[in-house]
C-alpha cells in the first residue's frame, strides 16, 4: 500500500510515457488520461496507484512531461485532422512507426522512434499531400523533397509534423 516508496528506476520511462501520450492524443477516438500520467507520477499496485495528485514541486522530468502533455492536448483540441481526420499507416517496423491523420487539406503526420539510438525515418509523401508549410511541433530536424519526408529522431522519441490548421467560418 502507501507504506512503501515507489520511485523511478530508469528515467527512459518518461520518454516512453511521452510516446504513449503522443499515440493516445493522435489516434482516432477519445483520448483518456488517468490522473498522474500527465506528469509521470510513479505508483504501484492498488492502493498505491491512488496517491494524492501533486501540482507543485515537480521534479524536472515530471515538469517536462507535463509540458509535453499540455502541448499534445492543445494539438488534439485545435486540429480538426486529429478530431475527425482519416487515419492511414505510412510505416510500420519493429523500431519505427509513422501514420497520418488528415481532414480535407489539414494534415498531421506522426513519427515514432522506439530504438535505443537516433534514427532517421523516411516515408513516401501520402497521396494528396502537399508539404508546403510543414511544422515540427516538437523541434525534430526534418526535410522533404516533394516525394519523401525524412525526420531524424532521438532515441525513444516522437515527432508530429503539421500543416496549417483549417480556418473555421
Amino acid at each position: 500500500g502507501w507504506k512503501r516508496h515507489i520511485g523511478v528506476g530508469d528515467p527512459v520511462g518518461y520518454k516512453k510515457l511521452a510516446m504513449l501520450m503522443a499515440f493516445n492524443m493522435t489516434i482516432p477516438g477519445i483520448p483518456v488520461i488517468y490522473y498522474g500520467d500527465e506528469i509521470g507520477m510513479p505508483g504501484g499496485g492498488d492502493p498505491d496507484n491512488r496517491h494524492m495528485m501533486r501540482f507543485k514541486e515537480l521534479k524536472p522530468l515530471e515538469h517536462k512531461m507535463r509540458q509535453t502533455t499540455s502541448h499534445l492536448t492543445t494539438l488534439r483540441s485545435s486540429r480538426l485532422s486529429l478530431i475527425y481526420g482519416d487515419f492511414h499507416h505510412l510505416l510500420t517496423t519493429e523500431k519505427q512507426y509513422a501514420y497520418t491523420r488528415n481532414y480535407f487539406d489539414e494534415w498531421t503526420i506522426v513519427f515514432f522512434n522506439k530504438a535505443e539510438s537516433q534514427q532517421t525515418i523516411t516515408i513516401e509523401m501520402p497521396q494528396g499531400f502537399s508539404a508546403k508549410s510543414l511544422k515540427a511541433q516538437f523541434g525534430s530536424a526534418f526535410q522533404h523533397n516533394g516525394k519523401k519526408i525524412e525526420v531524424t529522431l532521438a532515441p525513444y522519441s516522437f515527432e508530429i509534423l503539421t500543416t496549417p490548421t483549417l480556418k473555421s467560418k
